[in-house]
Order: structure tokens, then sequence, then C-alpha cells
């Protein structure tokens, strides 16, 4: 491959694929909870990992709620939630991870993408919800 092929597609790596984990300030944890999120990080080959968004692994984003716990530079949470994999007991793992978060005394904020039963119940678990007003909530009951 020439040099010049191989930068363009670092570059469109580059701006295709986004972290689902980011320090935006040194003091906010962003954390994506959005598109698929899987267990182990499947092999990639040459041509998927410039042309796709890689998939989040889930125990990425427990451990890097737990590290933010501990860390005191970290005030607060940004948790953008939006169509997902995760099914409801990963939801609820997650959502007790926020909890934990939050009882270390910091800040968390939920900002809703989507919002369904399952991203509403994982938002619930934040101080705030924020819902764009272009948004509608479609909630549907549970039975339990």
């Amino acid at each position: 491959m020439s040099p010049v092929a191989k930068n363009f597609l670092q570059l469109l790596s580059f701006l295709w694929a986004r972290p689902a984990l980011s320090l935006k300030r040194a003091n906010l944890l962003e954390m994506e909870v959005i598109g698929e999120l899987v267990e182990y990080k499947p092999r990639l080959g040459m041509i998927e990992r410039y042309l796709t968004r890689p998939p989040v692994r889930f125990s990425d984003l427990l451990f890097a709620l737990k590290e933010a716990e501990k860390d005191p530079r970290i005030k607060a949470l940004l948790l953008r939630v939006g169509d997902n994999t995760l099914g409801w007991a990963r939801a609820q793992e997650l959502r007790e991870a926020v909890i934990s978060f939050r009882a270390s005394g910091k800040k968390a904020f939920a900002y809703l993408e989507e919002a369904g039963t399952l991203e509403y119940f994982l938002a619930t678990s934040c101080d705030r919800i924020i819902l764009p007003s272009s948004q509608t909530l479609d909630l549907l009951g549970l039975l339990s």
C-alpha cells in the first residue's frame, strides 16, 4: 500500500471513529452508550479498521466508571444514551455503576438521544435527564 493511501485511510479512521469514553474537560467524563456494545472486541480486517467504527466493550464502560469514582479530578459524568444493544441485564448493571459513581459525591447527567423504556431506565440513575425538545419519550410499562 502506498504511503499516500495509508495516510488517507488513517485520516478516514480518525474522522470516523469517535471514542465511547472521553475527557473533554479535565473534570468531566463523557460516556456514550450508543450502538453495539460487545463483551469482547472482534478482530477487524485492515479495511474494517479504517472504515467502520469499532464496537465498544461493555466492561470498558464499567471499568471507566469505577476508575472515575476514585479519581478526585473527575467531578461529573455526562452519559449520552442512544439506540444500543445493551439489554435489560447489562442496563441494570450499568445503572448500578452510575449510582455507585454518584454515591461518591459526584454529579451525573444523562442526555437521551433515543428515548425508549430501556434508555429512560438507564437515565434515571443520573441527577438530571436532558431530552431535546425534538425528541419524544416513548415509554412502555413494565410488569414486575
